[in-house]
């Protein structure tokens, strides 16, 4: 570089070009559901199934906007008061308030005592990632967490991202779930062992009954346990947004302290918008003052301030006792069509005299747990082009009377050799 007549020569120069700060930066293990997506957006055959992901899907196979969403949309694009300033840290207070209503109940008494702290957050996994932050800056002792063995992958990543261990515990059934198992596991846990918990619609398709629920909540109060709650699918597993939400305000009303995470994505069908709320119930009001302190700082060092436009519709949405009536029959209607596509999938098996215990009549919500072996899987994928998740998770809003009888065809056919060729499958599809 020559700079006024001289030659300045950069103290780096002389280094070897391909020294890096980020050479040792390892590659991180592969995700195998985003491989799994991409791999079914370059099949080009037509008759592809994609029975991936989470998201709620039309009919038609398509991407479905709740109509009440798009009233929303619509009065807040001609409303000139809305504005684009930099939200509140904690999120704004005509969402936050009436989503933790949603999820303990409008007479709950954590809330009328002002003993809830709330932030919003981005979606389950960043509300998540939030409270585990809290635990690991403000625990005397960093508690273990559990995490169900058949919740998938992304539990576990948020914990041990922020540095916690994280152990598995069982949670298995075909019709019911296996409690004593599990209830073996939280009574040989370490005192104050967090437990990561679906409050509804756990993706193997079986949640806790009534009873187990509070089985569950005398062992984790024997041994001082913290129940974090997942409430990605409230509404979704049996219709009514109060009944889903039983197990977190029947902890709630024990006396528990926990965190839960509330989800708009699938329930609003606002996936890309990253709705979500963290709620940290404590013993009392000045806890909790000092715990939304605690999540404030967290969050001003990380995101600032959320995202406004989706937390616009469903904070409209929950306020407007029209718009909130019209939000949960629409939620009513996905359940029914969910309770259809289960009846409809069993019947073609009985119709095909498929033998087997067939889960997908017990299990409820928008997942079926199949229970197909890796190679089962592989078969259905590179043979017949329908596309599921290593686990084996069926998401039931993939299906519709357009693919519905080849989708049980390729089953009966890999898993009990009836020898119909893909040909025939497609005759009849």
């Amino acid at each position: 570089m020559q700079m006024n007549g001289y030659v300045h020569r950069s103290r780096f120069s002389t280094e070897k070009k391909n020294e890096s700060l980020f050479r040792d930066i390892p590659w991180p293990e592969e995700n195998a559901l985003v491989l799994l997506e991409e791999e079914y957006k370059r099949d080009p055959d037509p008759h592809k199934i994609n029975l991936l992901g989470k998201r709620y899907k039309s009919r038609r196979l398509q991407p479905w906007v709740f109509p009440v969403v798009r009233k929303a949309k619509a009065l807040l694009f001609h409303d000139l008061s809305v504005d684009h300033e930099y939200p509140p840290v904690g999120g704004v207070t005509e969402f936050v308030h009436p989503a933790v209503q949603l999820l303990l109940g409008s007479s709950s008494d954590a809330i009328r005592q002002q003993r809830v702290a709330k932030i919003q957050t981005l979606a389950s996994t960043g509300g998540m990632h939030t409270g585990a932050v809290l635990l690991a800056h403000y625990f005397k002792e960093r508690p273990t967490i559990y995490v169900a063995n058949t919740a998938g992958d992304n539990h576990r990543r948020v914990f041990t991202q922020v540095g916690f261990q994280v152990k598995e515990y069982p949670y298995d059934g075909t019709q019911v779930l296996d409690c004593h198992r599990l209830i073996r596991t939280m009574r040989y846990a370490p005192r104050h062992s967090v437990f990561v918990l679906y409050a509804c619609g756990h993706p193997n398709g079986i949640d806790p009954t009534f009873a187990q629920w509070r089985s569950l909540a005398k062992v984790m109060q024997q041994k001082g346990h913290i129940p974090f709650f997942d409430c990605s699918y409230q509404g979704l597993v049996s219709g009514d947004v109060d009944k889903d939400a039983w197990a977190v305000r029947y902890f709630v009303d024990r006396g528990f302290e926990l965190l839960a995470v509330q989800s708009f994505s699938t329930i609003f069908g606002l996936a890309s918008e990253r709705v979500g709320n963290l709620t940290v119930v404590s013993h009392t009001a000045e806890e909790a003052r000092r715990v939304f302190s605690q999540l404030e700082r967290i969050q001003r060092a990380e995101v600032l301030g959320p995202p406004v436009h989706g937390l616009r519709i469903v904070s409209l949405i929950l306020n407007d006792p029209v718009l909130f009536g019209q939000w949960k029959a629409q939620l009513q209607q996905i359940h029914r069509r969910l309770v259809s596509i289960r009846k409809a999938v069993y019947s073609r098996f009985a119709l095909l005299q498929t033998p087997g215990t067939w889960t997908i009549q017990y299990q409820k919500g928008m997942f079926w747990w199949t229970g197909l072996q890796d190679s089962q899987l592989a078969i259905l994928r590179h043979r017949y082009h329908i596309y599921i998740p290593e686990n084996g998770r069926v998401n039931l809003a993939g299906l519709s009377s357009l693919n519905m009888n080849y989708f049980v065809k390729a089953i009966h056919e890999v898993l009990y050799g009836d020898r119909h060729s893909y040909i025939d499958l497609l005759a009849n599809p």
